[in-house]
Formats: C-alpha cells, sequence, structure tokens
C-alpha cells in the first residue's frame, strides 16, 4: 500500500516536469522561498515579453537569496522596461556574486546606450580581463568605438570580435567601410544610428 501511493505521488509529481512554468509554480507553493524557481518564472516572464511580470519574480528571487543569475535576469527585465540606471544597478551587484558571461554581455550591451566613456572604458577593461575571447563583448566593444568616432580602433575590436566568433554583416560592413548603420538592440526598445 506504502509503495503503491508513493508511486501514485510519483507519477502525479511526473505530471508537473510537464513545462517549466507548471513545475516551477508547484515548487513555489511547496516551498515559497524557492529562489531558483522564481528566476526561471523571470526567465520565461521576460521571454513572453512580460517584462513587469518578470521583474517582480526576479526581485522576489534576489530578495530571498542574491546570485549572478537572478541579478542577470532583473537587470534584463529593467533594460528591457526602459529603466538603465536600475539595469545598470542590478548588473553590477550581480558582478559581486561571481563572474558569469551572459551578465557581462547584457552590460556591454547596455553601455551601447547608457554610461559614460570612463565608465565604459572601466568596465570593457574587466570584462574582456575575465573573458578575453568572448565575441559578443569585443563586438559591442567594436560598436561603441564606431559610436563616439574612433574607426580606427573600432576595427581592431571587430576583427577581435570576428576571430572568436561570427558579427552580422551589416555591423562588420558599416564599421570596416566607415559607413553609417542602424542598431536594433534585442531586448531594449531602442535603436542606434551608429556614423
Amino acid at each position: 500500500v506504502l509503495i503503491g501511493s508513493l508511486g501514485i505521488r510519483s507519477a502525479f509529481r511526473g505530471l508537473d516536469w510537464e513545462n517549466t512554468s507548471r513545475l516551477s509554480y508547484k515548487d513555489i507553493v511547496a516551498s515559497p522561498d524557492d529562489f531558483s524557481a522564481y528566476t526561471n518564472l523571470a526567465v520565461m516572464a521576460n521571454s513572453q515579453g512580460n517584462l513587469t511580470e518578470g521583474a517582480e519574480y526576479s526581485l522576489k528571487s534576489v530578495n530571498i537569496y542574491p546570485s549572478t543569475t537572478n541579478y542577470n535576469e532583473l537587470g534584463v527585465s529593467l533594460l528591457s522596461l526602459g529603466y538603465y540606471a536600475e539595469a545598470q544597478k542590478a548588473f553590477d551587484a550581480g558582478t559581486t556574486y561571481g563572474k558569469n558571461v551572459t551578465l557581462y554581455e547584457n552590460m556591454a550591451r547596455l553601455t551601447l546606450f547608457y554610461g559614460t566613456s570612463v565608465n565604459d572604458s572601466r568596465f570593457y577593461t574587466a570584462a574582456l580581463k575575465y573573458f578575453p575571447n568572448d565575441s559578443e563583448i569585443w563586438m559591442y566593444l567594436a560598436i561603441l568605438n564606431a559610436g563616439y568616432g574612433h574607426n580606427a580602433q573600432a576595427k581592431v575590436y571587430l576583427q577581435k570580435a570576428e576571430y572568436y566568433g561570427e558579427v552580422p554583416q551589416f555591423i562588420n560592413d558599416g564599421i570596416m567601410s566607415d559607413k553609417p548603420f542602424t542598431l536594433t538592440i534585442r531586448n531594449v526598445r531602442t535603436t542606434l544610428r551608429i556614423q
């Protein structure tokens, strides 16, 4: 009887694994302090465009147990909502809990339209110290320099980005031929005109 009842319980619990959302909701009901479940819900909410909901779940997760992952997700939510200063604070806070490449890539994206040249320079020095082979960070550094009009330096950084990974052709064409191009930043409701 005991084995049979545990088997039935396991079968029903197995249904919770139908999707991450259902599993996370069930986990929160069973354990309201499950920070990982809140982070999973934040990721799903952000991917579905429910950014306010994503920020709320991320904030709950951060308040329970701060980590690079949940601070990154909070930063993504805030960045996508247009709260750039708050997003930068979230990303910065996340770096105190470890080095996460996705968090640094998101911070690099943020520098394209929010920050100062001095702070951006410090950030990229640190980011490339930790992740010297990350194509995306090199690419954003190239775009940033092109935006400041430092075309020769932008070309050097772009070549580094291409060495470590792929760069969209229109970015390559724009920087290498010194022509203006428009960049739409993913998950951010803004476009940049790089001269």
